[in-house]
């Protein structure tokens, strides 16, 4: 009976404790950012849940600068008084956005692809002319433009604090799922 249950209640009890430390560790990050959980989880961290075979719960992140758009970016209006000091050239569009708590304005504009993507875009002036889609040639290609990433130090303190927490549970949890398992047996 110990070898059909054992396995089981490892396995849900290593990501019981690993979901809810990756929980809080992505709400610190995300208030210290500045950012929506939502958007750290989709383009940053990769998930690997425990198994009855593997027993281990991996969660790795890339180093992606996220888009400005992550960062509460919004175009500024052209012509508004917020872009005349910060362009040589009256009415031109800027864009605005808080990295890491700092609110910043660029040289950028905003746009809502076809696709319904939303983002801080720029022409690229050293890339070849291309045909448009109206067929008309002399169009610049755009690109799109990057914020932050998770800086290192900040993700190891978050993990740190999170995780070691979450550990201390783990006997707790386990106890708990065992003994949920071996009740379904009966």
């Amino acid at each position: 009976m110990e070898r059909r249950v054992f396995p089981k209640a490892m396995s849900r009890t290593i990501n019981d404790v690993a979901g809810k430390a990756k929980t809080k560790t992505m709400r610190m990050l995300s208030l210290k950012m500045g950012i929506k959980k939502k958007h750290l989880n989709k383009r940053y961290f990769d998930l690997k849940k425990s198994t009855t075979k593997t027993l281990e719960f991996t969660w790795t992140g890339r180093s992606k600068p996220l888009p400005l758009s992550y960062f509460g970016g919004k175009p500024l209006k052209a012509g508004s008084d917020s872009t005349k000091s910060f362009h040589k050239r009256k009415g031109k569009p800027g864009y605005s956005a808080a990295s890491l708590g700092v609110r910043r304005k660029y040289k950028f504009f905003g746009r809502t692809m076809e696709s319904g993507h939303e983002g801080a875009f720029i022409r690229s002036r050293t890339a070849t002319w291309r045909k448009s889609k109206t067929g008309k040639w002399g169009t610049y290609p755009i690109t799109q433009r990057f914020g932050a990433s998770v800086p290192v130090g900040m993700l190891q303190t978050a993990v740190w604090k999170t995780w070691g927490v979450e550990t201390e549970r783990l006997r707790e949890r386990f106890d708990k799922n065992l003994s949920f398992y071996v009740s379904k047996l009966k």
